[in-house]
């Protein structure tokens, strides 16, 4: 007889739910882990940290030469390489563009006023929920919750999440791009 049971375990310094169906042994058959996070840890990462610098930089530039991606790089203190890979992700995500040959660079798909700080945080690193249960864009029920309605837990997390939500999704580019330093 087989049973799928959760397993909760550390993955690249997120935590996840893993699968395993189990034979009537207690031995492991397979795994598999679920997609959505469980917890992760209340810190940016770099590669969010590196977007957020860069894209003001971009900001502060004024808005309609590109920048060179080395400009960036330099002025910024970031390695190259990852600040390409960025770049590439927020391009994909829509919010610079790409400008080929000498005068190549990146610079704002939109004005500086209309690229949030909850929008960039979000594209690199997902919901801003601290539980799944309160996430309104990956939202899943919390496995070890026993009333949805009645956890104090969720309720906190709630408030947490909506305060956070509105200041990241209240703080633009434009707020930051003039009155303090990137890094």
């Amino acid at each position: 007889m087989w049973e799928t049971l959760p397993i909760c375990s550390r993955f690249s310094n997120h935590w996840y739910w893993i699968f395993a169906d189990i034979d009537a042994g207690g031995l492991p058959l397979r795994l598999g882990m679920n997609p959505l996070l469980v917890h992760r840890r209340l810190v940016l990462t770099q590669r969010s940290r590196y977007a957020l610098r860069a894209l003001i930089f971009i900001a502060r530039q004024g808005g309609m030469a590109p920048v060179p991606i080395s400009a960036i790089a330099a002025d910024q203190k970031l390695p190259r390489k990852f600040l390409e890979a960025i770049l590439l992700e927020l391009k994909h995500g829509g919010l610079v563009n790409s400008f080929r040959g000498k005068a190549g660079g990146y610079r704002l798909a939109r004005p500086a006023i209309q690229i949030s700080f909850g929008e960039i945080i979000r594209l690199m690193e997902g919901p801003v929920a601290l539980v799944p249960c309160v996430s309104v864009s990956a939202y899943q029920r919390c496995i070890d919750c026993f009333e949805e309605s009645t956890c104090v837990i969720r309720k906190v997390m709630l408030v947490v999440r909506e305060q956070t939500a509105n200041i990241l999704d209240n703080t633009t580019l434009a707020d930051l791009s003039i009155d303090c330093e990137a890094a």
